[in-house]
């Protein structure tokens, strides 16, 4: 398969505003090595009860929408597949977690290599929400958003016990990449 000039840059552009959800992962993760081991587990008045729940949700709803990018699976197989990638992470410790986003943010980029065209819409049909027409760069925006939003979920949940949390903005990672 050939691809073009112009698909190649889009898929390269898709894969850096990817890259930004690992990267603020990994500084969460880097962050939670320096706190105290039961704070990974502590009872947290929050969205999710503890950051391994929060972090359990994102890791599942990660491989969720990676293969409603990649059209895959049906829809029923995706949602069937739910409850065993939130169990999968569940009793996860934080370097099992970690290990768990690496695996899956492998795959993730891995699927965005090979996508084609990510302008191209895709449709997707929800059973409650009906159907949604969106291409790759929106749907991937929403996976960074989704993160960013549960990222702020933690860094609330630290703050209840004392701690700050890591810089994990978007402008931090384009200062990273140093352009």
């Amino acid at each position: 398969m050939t691809t073009s000039r112009t698909e190649h840059e889009s898929i390269q552009r898709l894969l850096e505003l990817y890259e930004y959800h690992p990267w603020a992962n990994d500084r969460l993760f880097r962050h939670l090595e320096t706190l105290p081991a039961d704070i990974w587990t502590r009872h947290a008045d929050s969205g999710y009860p503890s950051l391994r729940a929060t972090f359990a949700h994102m890791y599942a709803m990660d491989r969720t929408w990676r293969h409603a990018i990649a059209q895959d699976l049906a829809f029923e197989e995706v949602a069937a597949r739910i409850s065993a990638w939130d169990a999968e992470a569940g009793e996860a410790s934080p370097r099992e977690m970690e290990a768990l986003f690496d695996a899956a943010a492998d795959d993730f980029r891995s699927m965005l290599r090979g996508i084609g065209d990510p302008s191209v819409y895709r449709e997707l049909q929800h059973p409650y929400l009906g159907m949604l027409r969106a291409t790759a760069f929106e749907l991937v925006t929403h996976v960074v958003n989704h993160g960013t939003y549960h990222r702020g979920n933690a860094t609330a949940m630290l703050r209840q016990s004392g701690f700050a949390g890591p810089s994990t903005d978007y402008i931090f990672y384009l200062y990273a990449l140093n352009r």
